[in-house]
């Protein structure tokens, strides 16, 4: 049993970007889940919630250790509710032994079920299996129709596939009907993919936007002094000037990374005449990570500042990281936060019901509207979803990944952006301290000169399409795990019943 399930935890965190590919070696989502199957087989429910257990916790330990070195507690507790998804899918895990015929669709139904119930447990964290396959562009079109949801649900019917064939059990037949399901599924997934890109149109659909994203090098642990905070602002400067020097038009916006400014800059007379002048100077928006402070408490925010240095919009983070933003007054985090010593920044997060929609003035005097998102909230799949629907024609991301010490941890955070750019069908802008920052368009694809530059300080410039003004996203949002949660019910229902005859 062990060994089973430590082969399929080797073979999934492999999957995913690591110490010795950074992109990952993906193709092993194919068949990593096989020997956790076989481990499954023949198990009551307490060996099923064991196998599970154990499963979902040396793979997430071992698929987020990156995380050691931003928080130990945060990695901990990240571990344990990542491991909840295993956990449930194998309490459920009954495949029917008169209908095999539908245990392909049955398994990987149940796979996106218990991946859905782990987001709404992690307060829509919506990482899932499909992230590993980010960079197949071609295989994750679908996934601008149902989610990221239906990318699980196709990899895991090949993997139950590929199980009931080894099986030696099971006749002939069936091993046949379940592989060739399983392809049927892989091979609709890649058709519609090669139709959607081979289909696209090169031409602009919208207006052209050009953003300019810095890529900063600062270390931001702990509070830091004011004279460290000028000299950060000072080099973020001397980087916008050199970005707008070589730019043969002027930008239309220009992106800094999350507490860039690790301060309230508005209430900093200094400071904020110091990027008002800066703003009147190059003449465009800019968009500034801070730490901005109002009667609430302190807050993880983006600050847009107009062609003339006048406040625009404020967007304070709306979804935090508990242990390493804010500790949430309930008794079961403030008891792990006293047994780790966890220490933060008490960060107060923005009104759920606030909009982070921005809007700025293009060259041609053409507005457009664009979402933001801060740091980890490029993984809440419905904050994406409700920018589509107010009209955003791209999205910008600012991140602080100075944290992290693996350059995989920095890879893995760029995936979370590739699927929503998928799933939504526009472009996302990355800026990061440290991390990964470019863009990727609608369809998926990133630039590899920006991979090869981790860690370096940089800028980027690039000129898209912003897409048209439709309000409607293209992916159903939640239907399909919803149409996956009535279909496992049925299944348990109905196998239920017919076995017992």
């Amino acid at each position: 049993m062990i060994l089973l399930i430590l082969t399929s935890a080797v073979l999934f965190t492999l999957a995913f970007p690591n110490l010795f590919f950074l992109q990952g070696f993906s193709f092993l989502s194919w068949f990593f889940a096989v020997p956790f199957l076989f481990c499954l087989e023949g198990k009551n429910f307490t060996g099923r919630l064991k196998a599970g257990f154990l499963f979902g916790l040396l793979s997430n330990l071992a698929a987020v250790n990156w995380m050691i070195s931003y928080s130990v507690p945060g990695y901990v507790l990240l571990s344990l509710a990542l491991s909840v998804q295993a956990v449930i899918f194998a309490a459920l895990y009954q495949p029917s032994r008169k209908y095999t015929s539908l245990n392909v669709f049955y398994v990987a139904a149940l796979w996106v079920v218990s991946e859905y119930a782990r987001k709404w447990i992690m307060l829509g964290e919506s990482w899932n299996l499909a992230h590993c396959r980010s960079f197949d562009v071609a295989f994750m079109q679908i996934a601008n129709i149902l989610g990221s949801s239906v990318i699980s649900f196709v990899l895991i019917g090949m993997n139950y596939a590929i199980y009931n064939a080894l099986k030696k059990s099971q006749e002939k037949q069936k091993r046949i009907n379940g592989l060739l399901s399983a392809v049927i599924l892989v091979a609709g997934a890649y058709s519609y993919g090669f139709i959607t890109l081979t289909q696209s149109v090169p031409l602009p659909d919208g207006p052209l936007v050009k953003v300019c994203v810095l890529q900063t090098d600062h270390d931001y642990h702990g509070d830091l002094p004011e004279d460290q905070v000028n000299a950060i602002v000072e080099q973020n400067i001397i980087l916008t000037r050199q970005a707008v020097a070589v730019s043969q038009t002027k930008p239309d916006l220009i992106v800094w990374p999350e507490t860039s400014i690790p301060t309230d800059f508005l209430q900093d007379p200094a400071l904020n005449a110091k990027m008002t002048g800066l703003a009147q100077e190059i003449g465009t928006n800019l968009l500034i990570g801070a730490a901005i402070q109002d009667a609430d408490g302190q807050h993880n925010s983006a600050v847009l500042l107009d062609s003339h240095g006048e406040v625009r919009n404020i967007y304070h983070k709306r979804h935090l990281i508990p242990l390493t933003e804010f500790i949430p007054d309930v008794w079961p985090w403030k008891i792990f936060a006293n047994i780790f010593s966890v220490k933060t920044p008490d960060l107060v997060e923005g009104q759920r019901d606030a909009s982070g929609i921005m809007e700025i003035t293009l060259r041609d005097q053409e507005t457009v509207r664009f979402g933001v998102a801060i740091c980890s909230e490029d993984n809440i799949d419905r904050l994406f979803y409700e920018y589509r629907r107010q009209g955003a024609r791209f999205v910008v991301v600012l991140l602080n990944n100075g944290w992290f010490t693996q350059k995989a941890g920095f890879v893995m955070h760029a995936q979370h952006s590739i699927v929503r750019a998928i799933e939504n069908h526009f472009p996302v802008i990355r800026s990061s301290n440290h991390g990964w920052s470019g863009m990727i368009n609608q369809w998926g694809a990133t630039s590899d000169e920006s991979f090869k530059t981790l860690t370096e300080k940089k800028f980027f410039s690039y000129e898209f399409a912003a897409g048209s003004r439709k309000n409607v996203p293209n992916n159903l949002g939640d239907i399909f795990c919803v149409l996956c949660i009535g279909f496992v019910i049925l299944m348990k229902l109905y196998t239920t019943i017919r076995e017992k005859k």
